[in-house]
């Protein structure tokens, strides 16, 4: 499943690169401040931390309007899982840079709850911009491995991942295409 993912981000990430005239370099940073966004976009539909309201529970149902051709209808969709996959892709493109083309998954170290290993994910990713090299890689491996073990955290099986992530590849490539 991995390399698969790995091959649409690339294709993704080059298009991208290519229509907005700019290189893997001079994103590289900014990619892994939009994963740490995303990541903290993830945690805001999850809302497990927001310890002042009543309402803690995920946003895992939602409806969405849809235009299709002439005419909108409304499908539903799940608003954690989404921003779920939005990380993915910026975990995907990441790797690319490393010339990662498959996940080695490293159990990562056990927390007590939800935010120990957001809060843990939030520091891996921080390293992760300082490192170079083989450790950089590696690194990289053990970051991607505490995402994985988040999403199962939330109950999120690999077969929603993939799914998900497909979808949203092509509402990205769609987004593209209409000048986004």
């Amino acid at each position: 499943m991995w390399k698969e993912l790995f091959n649409m981000q690339e294709v993704l990430d080059n298009k991208i690169h290519a229509d907005k005239g700019l290189t893997r370099e001079e994103t590289f940073h900014k990619r892994i401040l939009a994963l740490l966004v995303e990541v903290g976009e993830m945690m805001n539909e999850h809302r497990s931390f927001k310890y002042w309201s009543n309402d803690q529970e995920p946003r895992t149902f939602d409806w969405k309007p849809v235009q299709k051709n002439d005419h909108t209808s409304v499908e539903t969709n799940n608003p954690l899982l989404e921003e779920y996959v939005d990380n993915i892709h910026f975990l995907l493109s990441l790797g690319n840079d490393l010339g990662i083309s498959d996940l080695q998954y490293r159990e990562p170290t056990k927390q007590k709850d939800l935010i120990g290993q957001v809060l843990d994910l939030y520091d891996m990713i921080s390293v992760f911009r300082v490192l170079s090299g083989e450790k950089q890689k590696d690194h990289y491996h053990k970051m991607f491995s505490q995402f994985i073990r988040i999403g199962q955290q939330m109950g999120f099986t690999m077969e929603q991942v993939h799914e998900a992530y497909k979808n949203k590849n092509e509402v990205n490539f769609q987004r593209l295409s209409e000048g986004y």
